[in-house]
């Protein structure tokens, strides 16, 4: 796909500069006359890239714990504490392994394209639909913890493979070093830097830091673009459904001394 137009589906009305480029396999916009996102307000990604189900195990590794479902949130408490606030020892099914490697390894098959596709359905088994905020660092900021999701084994593969072909999308957008290594970073910086002083145009260096940026995102702003990604790999419902995740699951904070109340179905 390098240097190349991705598949586009152009609507009634839309910009007929940018359609005639497409056409012509090149880009004409120039320093001079830039081209502004209205231009594209009209226009659809459409299946260029493959996605690839493939994940890797260290990725997947890099999270200590898993929880086993949503029938097992029981278990990130003290149950002699909910006995102590609530009256009753909670019940619930057999206790499993937290741990993410005794999880995978006790599968028979970890079918990643199956999660996949009834993610694409919409329909979420009720057991995936859980997480458990858990504090780390707590040593260094007693009140200012930090939070990593805990979340099923399924759940945890569909964000490692979702999060894998992001990274390999994003490799064809210059603008950004978020997937470079050091290395392939310190290269482009030298070249950007070395560039002919009798090119057209000029480079800008920016960089820039955003305080706690990801828990800005919102359901609103980011799914446009997600479902921009779903249309370039020929999938729907799956990049757009990570903002979703959130609001159709159960939100757990692990503090073991104060669980909430079991309700009579279960629930938290």
């Amino acid at each position: 796909m390098r240097r190349r137009w991705p598949n586009l589906l152009f609507l009634e009305g839309a910009d007929p500069k940018v359609k005639e480029c497409h056409g012509g396999g090149y880009w004409g916009e120039s320093p001079t006359d830039p081209w502004t996102p209205e231009m594209f307000k009209l226009v659809q990604m459409g299946p260029t890239l493959a996605f690839d189900y493939q994940v890797y195990t260290a990725d997947l590794l890099s999270d200590k714990s898993v929880i086993a479902g949503r029938d097992h949130w029981i278990y990130e408490y003290d149950t002699q504490a909910h006995r102590t606030l609530h009256g009753f020892f909670p019940r619930g099914p057999p206790r499993e392994s937290s741990n993410v490697i005794l999880q995978y390894i006790s599968r028979e098959e970890v079918n990643v394209k199956e999660i996949v596709d009834i993610i694409s359905t919409g329909t979420i088994p009720r057991n995936w639909r859980v997480c458990v905020g858990v504090a780390k660092e707590r040593e260094m900021k007693k009140r200012k913890a930090r939070f990593f999701g805990k979340m099923t084994l399924e759940m945890r593969l569909y964000q490692v493979a979702t999060e894998n072909n992001i990274k390999n999308i994003f490799k064809f957008i210059p603008h950004q070093t978020m997937t470079k290594s050091e290395d392939g970073l310190m290269k482009r910086l030298i070249k950007m830097a070395n560039s002919p002083d009798n090119e057209e145009g000029c480079h800008v260096f920016i960089s820039i830091d955003f305080s706690s940026w990801c828990t800005s995102f919102r359901w609103e702003g980011v799914t446009p673009l997600m479902e921009e990604l779903d249309r370039l790999v020929g999938l729907k419902g799956v990049f757009s459904f990570t903002q979703m995740f959130p609001l159709i699951s159960v939100l757990l904070f692990q503090d073991r001394f104060n669980p909430p109340g079991k309700e009579r179905m279960g629930t938290p």
